[in-house]
């Protein structure tokens, strides 16, 4: 069959339009998907089809429904009601924020994309990291959520952790144990414990927008009691070509039915995650251990889930090991090996001048962390 002329993608919507109609937001969307479905993994995949039914079904998807972002599609009433709200409940930290060079740099940059996609969003939150954007994101959207955005941790893939550990049934203290891994610490399991710097280093992750960072120190102690204590220590290369260390403090509670299981919290730039972690499979000699978590930050309306393969060096395992057990595990919570990033473990001579601030909360072992929920 011979046609006229060839296919154009673009023909059907290059009609002027005005921003508010129906024909700019599909032509929106496509956008905003063919750069989703450019970066060819399966979260960005996943985000782009839930964004298109959330448009077009009649039905809206908890996952990606919330926007606190201003958009022709919110309409001009909501957005001078968000706006007006911000002004009068958080116009201080507004202005201080706007007034400060790095924490307007953060908002210009968010103002430059679709905050619904965390790959971004996170990336230009970490890029510009200070105090005045922590008190202008906590007012904003934890105190007065002004943009009324709700999550919850998603209850799929039902991850559930490994039931043994060497042979017996995991308690609620070797998992802590398994936790502590190669810390230099007396809470760990000193039989097998290589006694480093850090718990564990990530070899690989699966979320696309938490897992890809550098170098990436996990390191879990406890406080009193059972209290427990989680701060990952990761690189950043930040949007205007800084590297820099960033890090953060989980308080760690266990959950008391479920051995293995542990129910996170921190509060990240002003905004508040809840995560709930499983320790899915560990090797017996603790040369690896694969994690599963699965969060949500409320206040900004995002939910998400991930997988970690971690090592004592961040060194991935060989290939019989890593085609084994672990695949196994991965595959018990829905990740595929090839969904997987390897994570970049290498040290320059940067690092060697500006160590990670491993034991920048651990030195003052803060231990007023919950111990256990039901």
């Amino acid at each position: 069959m011979d046609f006229v002329d060839s296919y154009a993608p673009d023909a059907a919507i290059t009609l002027p339009s005005a921003p508010w109609s129906s024909l700019s937001t599909a032509r929106r969307l496509h956008d905003y998907l063919l750069k989703l479905f450019s970066r060819y993994t399966t979260d960005d995949y996943a985000t782009g089809v839930l964004l298109f039914v959330n448009q077009y079904s009649g039905e809206k998807v908890p996952w990606v429904q919330h926007s606190i972002d201003p958009s022709w599609e919110k309409g001009a009433v909501q957005n001078a009601r968000e706006f007006g709200a911000m002004i009068g409940k958080c116009g201080d930290c507004i202005t201080k924020c706007l007034a400060d060079e790095t924490c307007k740099a953060c908002i210009d940059a968010l103002n430059d994309i679709d905050t619904r996609d965390q790959v971004e969003s996170y990336r230009a939150v970490t890029s510009f990291e200070s105090d005045l954007l922590r008190d202008f994101s906590f007012c904003i959207l934890e105190k007065n959520n002004i943009f009324e955005c709700s999550a919850s941790i998603p209850s799929l893939p039902a991850a559930s952790p490994v039931p043994t550990f060497r042979g017996k049934p995991l308690t609620h203290d070797v998992a802590d144990q398994i936790l502590i891994g190669h810390l230099d610490d007396p809470d760990g399991l000193e039989d097998i414990s290589s006694k480093v710097e850090t718990s564990w280093k990530v070899a690989c992750g699966a979320n696309v927008a938490y897992d890809q960072f550098p170098s990436q120190n996990q390191l879990f102690y406890k406080g009193k009691g059972t209290a427990m204590w989680y701060d990952p220590v990761f690189k950043v290369k930040t949007l205007d070509g800084r590297t820099v260390w960033c890090k953060r403090h989980y308080k760690v509670r266990r959950v008391v039915k479920t051995p293995g299981q542990y129910l996170l919290s921190v509060l990240d730039n002003g905004v508040t995650s809840n995560e709930r972690w499983n320790i899915v499979a560990v090797a017996d000699d603790l040369s690896w251990c694969v994690f599963h978590y699965a969060g949500a930050a409320s206040s900004v309306g995002q939910s998400y889930t991930g997988g970690l393969l971690c090592t004592r060096d961040g060194t991935v395992p060989p290939a019989d090991v890593l085609n084994g057990q672990i695949k196994e595990a991965f595959e018990s919570v829905d990740i595929k090996l090839f969904e997987l990033f390897v994570c970049d473990n290498s040290v320059t001579e940067e690092d060697v001048k500006d160590p990670p601030p491993l034991d920048f909360y651990r030195k003052g072992k803060d231990s007023s962390a919950v111990a256990s929920v039901a």
